[in-house]
């Protein structure tokens, strides 16, 4: 198949108008050139920006008339008349020879199988209609920093007042006071409709303890310590069926069983079908969520977190992919947002690429990158990773390993 492009130039029109005299032209200058005098091109900033003339019939005090890149003057003796510059020869539509451009696509080369997670959103809403056949469903974003899965409680961070709700259990349509029920429901519509599901842990350090509303957080005394509960990786002691409200504590390696136990058959073959990534924008954590991380995250921080939950993640559902951290571009992926221990591109860091724990997760807490933030060239841009059952190639230092 062959697709073939052309350049066509379109021709300029000059606009004509007719003074007082029927028997003289003035021609106009097309907006976007230059008049005489004015290099930039810009219509505006000049006393020859248009009429002076204060309404429909004019000012009687004014001589003659001003129009933008013309001058006319006209009095009972003489018209004088000035034109813009010369536009040259038109090009009409057609062939225009040398600026021809062919492009041959073959669609019967090169063929190779493809990850279904490239064709993926972040809403799970029509996967049966206009959705349908997608392969990856996240459920991410700013809400998903503060989440507390035992009571669907968040934080909306700076896009409204830091305020604690329930705005995820409403948005969704599902009762919040099922614990995970917003994660729940979501997972189970991607999981019915053939995709896999990437959900969010939260890992900044703190969850929403309630749904009270109100406005800003900081509005109550100790906000962090009773508004909030801490979000911990690892929970000394035996998962619950149902977790526990009154402990103050919010344990995500506990939120994984719980989802475990709720889908069993998606975490059962040779690779789970829902996959974890590991908080929402760390690099933006100081702006979006000032109020349970004030300060940028560094380097040494963010490994340190990716370390410790993608470990107990793991720990609990071994055949799983930690995706890592979220980013929300290019500079958090290049430098962490300039983070203040930056130190060489975060991710060819040696305390991201060489760290011991992450060796020991087989590297699988490395981020998967979002193609369209990947720098030219660079080693790890490789796309989505390969369907389940193609064997990685690449180490621990290189690009993330798939499983």
């Amino acid at each position: 198949m062959q697709l073939r492009f052309r350049l066509v130039a379109a021709p300029l029109a000059l606009l004509a108008a007719c003074t007082e005299d029927p028997g003289t032209t003035t021609a106009l200058t097309p907006p976007f050139m230059s008049a005489p005098g004015d290099p930039t091109g810009d219509p505006t900033g000049s006393e020859t920006d248009g009429p002076t003339t204060a309404g429909p019939g004019g000012d009687p005090t004014t001589d003659g008339t001003t129009t933008a890149g013309t001058t006319t003057e006209s009095t009972t003796t003489e018209t004088t008349t000035t034109t813009g510059p010369d536009p040259g020869p038109l090009v009409e539509p057609g062939d225009p020879g040398r600026g021809d451009v062919t492009f041959t696509i073959r669609a019967d080369t090169d063929r190779h199988p493809i990850s279904p997670w490239i064709y993926g959103t972040n809403q799970y809403d029509d996967l049966a209609t206009t959705n349908r056949g997608l392969g990856l469903v996240r459920q991410g974003g700013n809400r998903m920093t503060a989440y507390n899965w035992e009571n669907n409680a968040s934080n909306a961070g700076a896009d409204y007042e830091h305020q604690n709700d329930d705005y995820l259990a409403s948005q969704l349509g599902v009762d919040g006071d099922i614990p995970g029920e917003v994660v729940r429901a979501a997972t189970a519509a991607a999981l019915d409709a053939g995709a896999d599901m990437l959900v969010t842990v939260p890992i900044c350090g703190h969850v929403a303890a309630d749904k009270d509303g109100g406005g800003d957080v900081n509005q109550s005394p100790n906000y962090l310590e009773t508004r909030f509960h801490p979000t911990i990786a690892r929970k000394d002691g035996a998962f619950d069926n149902e977790p526990d409200a009154s402990d103050h504590a919010v344990y995500q390696d506990e939120f994984v069983a719980w989802l475990q136990a709720k889908f069993p058959d998606a975490f059962y073959p040779e690779r789970a079908r829902v996959l974890f990534s590991l908080d929402n924008e760390p690099d933006l954590w100081s702006h979006t969520h000032e109020r349970i991380h004030p300060d940028p995250v560094g380097y040494a921080e963010l490994v340190a977190k990716n370390t410790e939950f993608a470990a107990a993640i793991k720990d609990v559902a071994a055949n799983a992919i930690v995706a890592g951290f979220v980013s929300y571009g290019f500079g958090g992926f290049t430098s962490l947002q300039d983070a203040p221990d930056a130190q060489g591109e975060f991710l060819s860091n040696s305390r991201m690429a060489s760290k011991p724990g992450l060796r020991a997760i087989s590297c699988e807490v490395l981020p998967i990158l979002p193609p369209r933030c990947q720098p030219p060239g660079s080693p790890r841009c490789r796309g989505a990773p390969p369907p389940s059952g193609t064997a990685p190639t690449a180490g621990c230092a290189g690009t993330p390993a798939w499983s």
